[in-house]
């Protein structure tokens, strides 16, 4: 028994020692591994670790943990723990087991006492206990043991102290969340825009992103398919990328310096889509035609009761739709092939639409289905007005049917009104022979053989009928060509269009002639290096030659156009005498260049070859300076024309607001003034757009005129208008009242100022000339005596004196103070067009003889300096003498305009009352007078009334002043019958105006005589009445005047030859066809009828 409790207390103190090492290294383990947990949590704190980073992190770390700890406790089960290496004292150990061993040997001898043997065995066993509890083994790894649970516990207190914190909250749950990739913060974001990542396959997606924030980086990249591409960026913050020709699902992150997004993926979507489909054609048996097959065609014609069988193959279809006369019918697919089948007998649109579940995207095929059935005869017509004669109007047409033709009508509607009613039609028939398939017009028709005047508006149209009795002869109509007579405001908008026109060709072509001045001066050049004429220096000639002969051609055009004006009646004077100016000095400059030219071509001398050049550069350079003055001038002129326009119209106006102020406020004509209130308002803002087309047109020009802003009063005026508009909408008559005078004041103010702002801006621009005038003939003198000084000089000294390099250097200087008053020359030769060529010429000539001569007087070509410094001296002196003149009739000018001036502002002071003035240029006309008279007759009767009540004793400086005005209604009207007693136009209105003088005479003496009676009201009232009738009796002999310059009644164009032309060449291309017929189906030889029909010239 004592053997057995040795053994088992022997193994027991055994497995004890043995386990210390077991236990040391789990609490090692256990250490070591929450470090480097506590490590990892570091590294997501600051790093931010991706998912597939703290997934690989994790799985080494679960491995190598379970590696370690069954590892060490595989090898404590089996390893032993006497080892000599180990342990020092293990022989003691065995010792003392040996000894205890032979104890137990002895224990079965008889002669020992076993009390004695036990006593020794539990003497034995506790010093073995003791020996193994005592060896360093032993103790060094108690002492292990304590420093690792210490160790443990340190770490412990370690790793949970920053765990409290928030930022080691958040890092441990990022850690244990591995599968979530979190981003570190930024201080900026990245926010997609686009709502979805789905295209359709084979097509382009744009990824827009937008980012936010106080500060973010320049440059975002995209990273897909292993490449890093650049962001485009659109705006600020706002960044794109498009991915082209997308053929399959993408992945890519948004990527920074210190950000990479989470995967996002754009997604394919496949669309249905038709790829092919044909149409199988079952005619009806009576037509004995043989069936067809057509594909891929969107428009057929077939006879009525055709069979058509449509096979449409389609791809990534799931159903395949028929829209049929709205209603949707699923066609069933037969081995990837849709079929449907159908008898035609009317006109249909079939749509064909192929659907794919997994998306919206519909692929469509619309299919038109003509049935052919007997057709209404076909008429086209083509209706011209001639460019001069607004009567005359041209007609070319072609009318044909499939069996024949009857009867062909022109029909002319005359309307009074552009929108009015028509008020009569004509009809003119046309002889057609029977049956015939096919019948050319051409007609020439004068309108005034059917109407006295020419009315607002024509419509001319052709109806023709075919053969057809069954259906009693069907009839077609044509297109109906509108003609509108053009007003006489019409035909000043296209005058002003045809300026606009003429201003932007004449700056076309003064760019191509300085053009043409850079390839002389190329040539010139080219010419110093060569000795003689080839074929080269031919052939730059030749494309010169060729480049002036197209400019030519738009000069001729433009001339041309000028001359050929329907418009010609309304220019002014001075837009005539412009276009007049330029198209002499076009005609004559473009023919000397084209002979000079002409010349070179034929000249084999190099030196006189520089010498025509230098005449085409002078010939070019005149005409293009003319090019582009007349086109200042054009604008000028219409800048002129317009600011008389604007302010006619704003006279209209303002005297339609004055007559509506007439007019009482009652509650039973409101609503008819609020009408006339709003269309004065409309008026307004027209011309308020007129005002702001002037404004751009000045500031167009080279020189803009001093336009006065009318922005403050306009805008005064448009709240008047608004405010006299809610008035009487609200029925507030008396503060309407209020605002409509109020308004007509200030149109009349802003009239007044807009008169006075266009007579100052002529008197300034006088002033101004004035002054450049003066200044450049005092110019022109001082250098005429210092060249005239020079000159004595040059003859005074030797070529070998070298006081002769002084005198150069002062030419040199001469021809500087040319050139730099070549500029003010110029400019004022664009300001008065009267002098221009002759300045232009003169100061062209002292230009090419200034140029070299320095050169010629450093070669000591003396005699050829003297003649070019006389050629100088004489363009000089002949510009000083007109110059002179000029300023002289300039001065003269001025002081007429100033004392028309003063005279214009007493008439307008006596005429102040009456709201008008005369306008600076023309003869004063019957409707101003009119008007004026109007108004005075008011006054004249209120100052009856007055003295009648016996106030007349106070009102001696009022009728004076109601005389005076009388007296210059009465010149006016004097000057009037003498301006067209001057034109032979007062035939049968003279005796009636005479009258009219008479009474205003006497109407003067009553006022001044203070005896304003019935009698001189029925006087006033007959002057009213007689020039009303006088005004009418204008209108019409204006109205005849014109239509006699316009209109020849009994005239018509002989265009014949050129009609019988086109129709002959028409005519040929058919016979060409017929007698060549080609086999073609149906369906082209529809096209071939159509092609005949729709010919045009």
């Amino acid at each position: 028994m004592k053997k057995k409790s040795f053994i088992k207390e022997f193994y027991s103190a055994e497995k004890k020692v043995r386990l210390y090492p077991f236990y040391f290294n789990i609490a090692k383990g256990i250490l070591i591994y929450a470090l480097l947990f506590f490590l990892i949590i570091n590294l997501e704190l600051f790093l931010y670790l991706s998912p597939s980073i703290k997934i690989t992190f994790f799985i080494l770390f679960f491995i190598s943990a379970v590696f370690y700890f069954v590892d060490n406790y595989i090898y404590f089960k089996k390893k032993k723990i006497y080892k000599s290496k180990k342990i020092k004292s293990n022989f003691r150990i065995f010792e003392i087991i040996q000894n205890t061993f032979q104890l137990f040997e002895l224990q079965g001898v008889t002669y020992y006492s076993n009390d004695l043997i036990n006593s020794a065995i539990d003497e034995k066993s506790e010093k073995l206990n003791l020996e193994l509890q005592d060896t360093e083994y032993v103790k060094h790894t108690r002492k292990r043991r304590r420093r690792s649970l210490y160790l443990l516990l340190i770490s412990l207190l370690i790793f949970l102290i920053p765990l409290f914190s928030k930022e080691y909250k958040s890092a441990l749950d990022r850690t244990i969340d591995i599968t979530t990739k979190y981003q570190k913060p930024l201080s900026y974001s990245i926010e997609i825009i686009n709502d979805n990542f789905e295209v359709y396959r084979n097509e382009n997606f744009s990824l827009e992103i937008e980012l936010k924030g106080e500060k973010y980086p320049s440059e975002i990249f995209i990273r897909s398919n292993n490449k890093l591409n650049k962001f485009k960026k659109v705006k600020n913050n706002k960044f794109t990328y498009e991915f082209i020709n997308i053929r399959e699902n993408i992945d890519f992150t948004i990527e920074t310096d210190e950000y990479i997004s989470q995967i996002h993926t754009i997604n394919i979507i496949d669309k249905a889509k038709i790829l092919h489909y044909k149409m199988y054609l079952s005619y009806p048996d009576y037509l004995q035609r043989e069936n067809e097959v057509e594909e891929n065609i969107n428009n057929i014609s077939v006879p009525f009761g055709t069979n058509i069988r449509f096979e449409i193959l389609a791809d990534n279809a799931d159903k395949f739709v028929l829209n049929d006369l709205d209603k949707n019918v699923e066609i069933q697919k037969n081995n990837n092939v849709y079929t449907h089948k159908s008898i035609f007998i009317e006109n249909i649109d079939l749509f064909f639409t192929a659907h794919n579940n997994t998306n919206s995207f519909i692929d469509s095929l619309e299919i038109f289905v003509k049935v052919i059935d007997d057709e209404y005869p076909k008429i086209n017509l083509m209706a011209y007005q001639d460019s001069l004669y607004d009567n005359v109007i041209y007609l070319l047409g072609q009318a044909n049917d499939d069996y024949g033709l009857t009867k062909l009508n022109l029909i002319f509607d005359i309307f009074e009104d552009e929108n009015d009613d028509k008020t009569e039609t004509y009809t003119v028939p046309i002889p057609v022979e029977n049956n015939s398939l096919m019948y050319n017009l051409s007609e020439i028709i004068n309108l005034l053989n059917y109407v006295d005047t020419l009315p607002r508006r024509v419509d001319i149209y052709a109806e023709v009928f075919d053969n057809d009795r069954i259906r009693l002869f069907k009839k077609s109509v044509s297109q109906k060509h509108s003609f509108i007579f053009k007003t006489l405001e019409e035909k000043q908008k296209e005058l002003e269009k045809q300026k606009d026109e003429n201003i932007s060709s004449l700056s076309e072509m003064s760019k191509e002639a300085d053009e043409l001045e850079k390839e002389l001066e190329d040539l010139k050049n080219f010419l110093k290096t060569e000795t003689k004429k080839d074929w080269k220096t031919q052939k730059k000639i030749e494309e010169l030659q060729k480049r002036y002969e197209e400019l030519k051609e738009k000069t001729d055009k433009l001339n041309s156009q000028m001359d050929q004006n329907p418009l010609e009646q309304l220019k002014s004077d001075e837009q005539k005498s412009t276009e007049k100016m330029l198209k002499e000095t076009l005609e004559e400059e473009m023919k000397s260049i084209l002979e000079e030219l002409e010349n070179m071509l034929k000249e084999d001398k190099i030196d006189k070859l520089r010498d025509q050049i230098d005449k085409i550069k002078e010939r070019n350079d005149f005409m293009k300076n003319t090019m582009e003055m007349s086109a200042e001038d054009m604008k000028q002129q219409q800048f002129e024309d317009k600011l008389d326009e604007i302010i006619d119209k704003l006279k209209d106006i303002n005297e339609q607001q004055k007559d509506l102020n007439k007019e009482v406020n009652t509650k039973e004509n409101v609503q008819n003034n609020l009408e006339k209130q709003k269309d004065i308002q409309k008026q307004f803002e027209s011309l308020k757009k007129d005002i702001n087309q002037l404004e751009k047109l000045n500031k167009s020009m080279e020189r803009p005129n001093n336009l006065m802003d009318t922005q403050q009063e306009q805008s005064e005026i448009d709240e008047s208008l608004e405010n006299s508009i809610e008035n009487l909408e609200d029925n507030k008559l008396n503060k309407a009242g209020q605002n409509q005078k109020s308004t007509q004041e200030k149109m009349q103010d802003l009239l007044n100022k807009m008169e006075e702002n266009r007579d100052d801006m002529a008197d300034d621009n006088l002033a101004e000339d004035i002054e450049a005038v003066r200044e450049l003939l005092k110019n022109l003198i001082n250098i005429s005596f210092m060249q005239e000084e020079l000159m004595k000089d040059i003859k005074r000294i030797k070529l070998i004196d070298p006081k002769f390099n002084t005198l150069v250097k002062e030419q040199q200087h001469i021809e500087n103070q040319y050139y730099i008053i070549g500029d003010t020359l110029k400019s004022l030769a664009k300001r008065q067009p009267q002098v221009r060529n002759y300045v232009l010429k003169e100061y062209n000539l002292i230009s090419q003889n200034l140029s070299g001569l320095v050169d010629i007087m450093l070669d000591k070509k003396i005699g050829e300096a003297g003649r070019r410094q006389q050629f100088i001296m004489t363009s000089t002196n002949n510009l000083a003498l007109m110059l002179a003149e000029s300023l002289k009739n300039m001065r003269m000018q001025q002081s007429s305009s100033s004392s028309s001036s003063k005279d214009k502002q007493n008439s307008d002071n006596q005429c102040d009352s009456t709201g008008k003035s005369k306008k600076k240029k023309g003869k004063p006309q019957l409707p101003d007078i009119n008007k004026l008279q109007e108004q005075l007759s008011e006054m004249i009767k209120s100052a009856g009334e007055k003295i009648s009540e016996g106030q007349g004793s106070q009102m001696s400086e009022e009728l004076a002043r109601l005389a005076a005005q009388q007296e210059a209604i009465r010149k006016m009207l004097q000057d009037y019958l003498e301006g067209l007693k001057d034109e032979g136009a007062a035939a049968g209105m003279d005796g009636k105006l005479d009258r009219i003088l008479k009474e205003m005479n006497q109407i003067e003496r009553d006022i001044l005589n203070r005896n304003i009676n019935p009698t001189t009201i029925n006087r006033l009232r007959n002057i009213q009445t007689r020039l009303l009738e006088s005004e009418k009796a204008e209108i019409e002999r204006e109205k005849e005047e014109k239509r006699k310059s316009r209109e020849a009644e009994d005239f018509v164009p002989n265009n014949m030859d050129m009609l019988e032309i086109i129709e002959k060449y028409k005519l040929n291309q058919q016979e060409l066809l017929k007698q060549n017929p080609i086999k073609l189906k149906k369906y082209y030889k529809d096209k071939v009828s159509d092609y005949f029909l729709n010919f045009e010239n």
